[in-house]
């Protein structure tokens, strides 16, 4: 995400796959529009998470 280099704090952040889900998304109505009568369905496209800073606990001032 090209606006976490302003953050303070490197930003955690989902990763999702926009090439994949415009891929299935298109793939879903294809084959709605060949078969009208096909019921919509859900679909479930991995994605991971990237844990940085922002979820880390504070650091602890002196000792």
């Amino acid at each position: 995400m090209p606006m976490t280099a302003f953050f303070k704090v490197p930003v955690t952040v989902v990763k999702q796959e926009p090439y994949i889900i415009g891929k299935e998304a298109a793939q879903l109505l294809l084959e709605l529009i060949e078969d009208k009568d096909k019921h919509s369905q859900k679909i479930m496209i991995s994605c991971s998470v990237t844990q940085r800073d922002s979820c880390a606990s504070p650091k602890r001032k002196g000792g």
